[in-house]
C-alpha cells in the first residue's frame, strides 16, 4: 500500500492527474486512490459506493434480463467505442424503448479513437442517428445526462 500512497501524494502525479482528460483516465480514479488505505487492507470488502464508482468499458453487446413486478425486461448494453457501433442495430429488432445515457462529465474529453472529437458532441451525434433511424419511429426514447460526482 505504501508505494501507492507515496505516488498518490507526489505533487507531480497530482498535477498530471489534474490533466486527466488528456490521458483518458476515468472519473472514479481519484475516489479509489483517495481510499487506498481502506481498499489496500487484506480484509477489504467493497461497499456500495465502491461498486457504484467501479467502471468497466463495454466491449461488444451484453444482454441482461431483469424481472420487475412479473414483467420481463431485456436490457441490451452496447459498446460505446466506434468499432462496436456496427453491431448495435442488429440487436434492436422488436424493441419498445431506448434508454440513452450520456456522461455529462465528458464535456471536456475527446474520443480515444481520434483524440480530437469531443465526447459529448459525439454522444449527441449518436443520439441524432438513433432518433432518425427508420426502425425506431415507434420506439420510446429516453435521454439522460448522468454525472459522476466526486
Amino acid at each position: 500500500i505504501e508505494p501507492c500512497q507515496s505516488v498518490w501524494r507526489d505533487g507531480g502525479v497530482r498535477a498530471a492527474f489534474d490533466r486527466r482528460r488528456e490521458y483518458q483516465l476515468g472519473d472514479s480514479i481519484r475516489y479509489f486512490l483517495d481510499a487506498i488505505d481502506r481498499i489496500g487492507q487484506m480484509d477489504y470488502v467493497p461497499n456500495r459506493q465502491d461498486i457504484l464508482m467501479s467502471r468497466k468499458a463495454t466491449k461488444g453487446v451484453l444482454e441482461y434480463t431483469i424481472m420487475i413486478n412479473d414483467v420481463k425486461f431485456l436490457f441490451v448494453d452496447v459498446g460505446g467505442q466506434r468499432s462496436q457501433r456496427g453491431k448495435w442495430f442488429e440487436c434492436f429488432e422488436g424493441i419498445t424503448a431506448i434508454l440513452f445515457l450520456v456522461s455529462s462529465s465528458e464535456f471536456d474529453q475527446v474520443m480515444m479513437e481520434d483524440r480530437v472529437t469531443n465526447r459529448l458532441r459525439e454522444s449527441c451525434s449518436i443520439f441524432e442517428t438513433i432518433v432518425n433511424y427508420k426502425y425506431f419511429t415507434l420506439c420510446q426514447l429516453y435521454y439522460s445526462l448522468i454525472k459522476l460526482i466526486y
